[in-house]
C-alpha cells in the first residue's frame, strides 16, 4: 500500500477550477495526470492526458473505499489508487484507457505579474480615433458581432447545465424508484423469526436438523445485513445527488438570468441598427459570423469568458 496524505502528493490540486486545470493541460505529454476535488462531495476528478485530448475519471470514496466504479471500490486510500495505476494500464478499469500514470503534473502557485503603468502629463490629451463616414457603421456592427457572442455562449452554458442537471435528476430518480430494501429486509426478518420459531418448535437433539435451521438462519442474516447496507448506500447517494442538483438549480438559475440579459442587449442594438437604416442582411451576415466564430471555442473558455463583460468602446 503507498503511504502519505492525498493533500501531500505533488499531483493533487485540491478544489481547482476545471477549466485552469484543461488548459493547463492541453500541451502536457500523454500519460500526464493530476486530481482534484470532484463536484460531488467526497469524491475526485482524475484527469490524464492520453490520445491527444484531455479525459476525465471519477474517482468514488464510500466508507474508506475508492475506485473507478461503485461496484468496485478496490482501495483504501486515493493515493493507493493512484500509485497503483503508475505502473498498470487504465485500460484494466476501461478498455479504450489504455494509459499509465506517468507524469505526475505539480500544483502551480499563483504568480502575480506587475504591470508597469506610463503616467502621461496632464497636458497631453489621450488620441481620438480617426473617423471617417462608415466608422458609425461599423462600430455599431462590431457591438452587435459582440452582443451576439454573448447570447451564443450564454445559450451553449444554459443548454449545458440543463442537461447536466437533467442527468442529475434522472439518476435521483432511480435512486427513489429503487428496489424497496426496507420491504425485503422485513420480508428477511420474518424468514428469520419463522426460522428461529421453527427451531425451538422441533426436537433439537436431531444434529441434522439443527444443523440445517443453523446454517439458513445464518444465511438469512447475511442476507440482511447485505440489504442493509445497499440501503444505506442508496440513502447516502441519494443525499449527494440531492445537494448536486440543489447547486445545478442554482447555476440554472443564474445561466437563464444571463441568457435573457444578453438576448435583451442584443435585441435592443439591432433594432437601433435597424432603425438607422443598416439592411438586414447585413445585420443578418454579423449575427452568423458571430455564431460560426463561437462554434471553435472550447467549452472551457466559454466558462471562463461568459461573465466577463463584452465592450468595445473606442471612442471614449
Amino acid at each position: 500500500m503507498a503511504g502519505g496524505q492525498l493533500s501531500d502528493q505533488i499531483w493533487y490540486w485540491g478544489n481547482v477550477d476545471k477549466s485552469m486545470v484543461s488548459e493547463i493541460m492541453q500541451d502536457q505529454p500523454e500519460g500526464t495526470f493530476m486530481v482534484r476535488d470532484a463536484s460531488s462531495p467526497g469524491d475526485y476528478t482524475l484527469t490524464v492526458r492520453f490520445g491527444g485530448h484531455t479525459k476525465l475519471v471519477r474517482i468514488h470514496v464510500y466508507k474508506g473505499r475508492c475506485g473507478f466504479a461503485l461496484e468496485s471500490l478496490t482501495h483504501d486510500s486515493v493515493v493507493s489508487l493512484i500509485e497503483f495505476y503508475r505502473t498498470r494500464s487504465l485500460k484494466c478499469y476501461n478498455a479504450q484507457l489504455d494509459v499509465c500514470l506517468k507524469y505526475p503534473l505539480p500544483r502551480r502557485k499563483n504568480s502575480v505579474r506587475a504591470i508597469e503603468t506610463v503616467s502621461l502629463p496632464a497636458s497631453v490629451s489621450p488620441p481620438l480615433p480617426a473617423f471617417n463616414p462608415d466608422w458609425e457603421l461599423r462600430l455599431g456592427l462590431e457591438r452587435l458581432r459582440i452582443y451576439q457572442t454573448s447570447v451564443d455562449r450564454a445559450a451553449r452554458l444554459f443548454d449545458a447545465v440543463h442537461e447536466e442537471k437533467k442527468m442529475a435528476d434522472d439518476l435521483h430518480y432511480e435512486y427513489t424508484q429503487a428496489v424497496d430494501l426496507d420491504r425485503k429486509v422485513k420480508q428477511l426478518e420474518d424468514v428469520l423469526s419463522t426460522l428461529q420459531s421453527c427451531r425451538e418448535s422441533n426436537d433439537e437433539t436431531d444434529p441434522k436438523r439443527v444443523h440445517t435451521f443453523k446454517a439458513n438462519s445464518e444465511l438469512v442474516e447475511k442476507s440482511i445485513k447485505k440489504l442493509k447496507e445497499e440501503r444505506e448506500f442508496v440513502v447516502d447517494r441519494r443525499a449527494r445527488v440531492a445537494k448536486i442538483i440543489e447547486d445545478l438549480e442554482q447555476a440554472s438559475a443564474h445561466a437563464k438570468e444571463r441568457l435573457v440579459s444578453c438576448h435583451n442587449t442584443r435585441n435592443q442594438s439591432y433594432t437601433e441598427l435597424y432603425k438607422k437604416g443598416v439592411p438586414k442582411h447585413k445585420l443578418g451576415e454579423t449575427i452568423e459570423h458571430a455564431t460560426s466564430m463561437l462554434e471553435k471555442e472550447t467549452m472551457q473558455a466559454s466558462e471562463l469568458l461568459a461573465d466577463i463583460p463584452l465592450t468595445w468602446e473606442p471612442e471614449q
